[in-house]
């Protein structure tokens, strides 16, 4: 019997190469579900023209690039093709392993630059809205700075830069955080660590609150949430500002509440005896 890499390339043959693995871990995000489905029909185009998933990987890391360079030029249209280059980003960043696992030949090199790409985006990203809000070519005033001036209130513009370069750091830290905690407690339980900051565990062992704790995280606060999707729509509607300072705020409170929650599990835990 041939390897599923022997098989015709279509879409059944390709969605079952998809393991029950990553659907199970696709289920926890509404967003990357939709993109998934998505990503199937471009994986089919890209095997058809023989791209490999190195070369998607490529692909994907320059459209995330130019979209932020674009972004940041603060020129509304700019911004606009800027976040429709990121969203494509995404969804190439599934593609390229979709066609790994169709053609049964991941590598760690794959996964390393597929992750490396997506760490880039966090950084680039906000670091790019906020030097679009900064600038403010064409769209101006945006939403949240007129509000506050029609209530006597004004926000210099240096604060939109620095808050860009802030959520961009908040929410790489809060990935560094999640990695080192997962590959400490992995290598006490000699479970497998992750270094995606997602948030992940047994529904049973969450409460109601929790449970929605984890939703928002997962849906809100990460690449595979609806950061991206939030960032175009935004760009169109002209409410950059308010996109920049509600994640700005919302990074920030989950890199305090989720190293908090981490510190105290340790400082409780078994993982503290272990020396």
């Amino acid at each position: 019997m041939g390897s599923l890499a022997e098989k015709p390339v279509t879409l059944a043959n390709i969605r079952n190469a998809h393991p029950a693995k990553k659907r199970q871990f696709d289920s926890m995000f509404v967003w990357l579900r939709c993109v998934r489905q998505v990503s199937f029909y471009v994986t089919w185009l890209f095997l058809k023209l023989g791209i490999s998933a190195n070369q998607t990987t490529y692909l994907a890391i320059l459209f995330g690039i130019v979209g932020s360079v674009l972004i940041a030029t603060g020129r509304h249209t700019n911004i606009v093709v800027g976040s429709v280059l990121i969203n494509l980003w995404f969804l190439l960043d599934q593609v390229d392993g979709n066609i790994a696992r169709f053609r049964q030949n991941p590598t760690t090199y794959g996964a390393f630059v597929d992750g490396l790409g997506a760490h880039l985006m966090y950084a680039a990203l906000f670091s790019a809205v906020g030097l679009a809000v900064f600038r403010q070519q064409d769209i101006n005033p945006y939403a949240f700075g007129r509000c506050l001036r029609t209530r006597g209130l004004h926000i210099d513009r240096v604060v939109y830069l620095v808050c860009g370069h802030l959520t961009a750091l908040a929410l790489t830290l809060r990935t560094v955080v999640s990695y080192k905690y997962a590959l400490f407690t992995s290598e006490v339980t000699g479970g497998k660590a992750s270094h995606s900051g997602k948030v992940t565990g047994s529904e049973k062992e969450r409460g109601m609150l929790t449970r929605i704790a984890y939703w928002l995280n997962n849906n809100i606060l990460v690449l595979a949430g609806f950061i991206l999707p939030f960032c175009f729509l935004a760009s169109v509607v002209g409410w950059l500002d308010i996109y920049l300072v509600f994640y700005g705020a919302a990074s920030l409170l989950s890199l305090v509440v989720i190293t908090g929650s981490y510190i105290l599990k340790l400082k409780r835990g078994v993982h503290a005896k272990i020396v």
